[in-house]
């Protein structure tokens, strides 16, 4: 079964041109951006492969004909997982 990230793996590096949001709690907020480029401008931590201290790696949101990758801070993570 194929997962997002293989998906994203076949992309390469248009990858960085895909839409993103990134999640964050502190204050609350989703940021919307673009491009996955755009947004590591301002937060440069974001790997849509792996998790980092920051943030997880990219979750799938959208439709299938529109992916969007999403990021979430580890607190948003914990309170949307429970």
């Amino acid at each position: 079964m194929r997962t997002f990230t293989d998906d994203l793996k076949d992309l390469g590096a248009a990858v960085e041109d895909m839409p993103c949001k990134v999640v964050v709690s502190c204050p609350p907020r989703c940021h919307s951006f673009a491009t996955l480029r755009e947004a590591k401008r301002v937060f440069p931590s974001l790997d849509p492969f792996h998790n980092t201290k920051d943030f997880t790696w990219a979750m799938r949101e959208g439709t299938d004909e529109e992916p969007v990758m999403r990021f979430e801070d580890w607190k948003a993570n914990d309170l949307f997982s429970i």
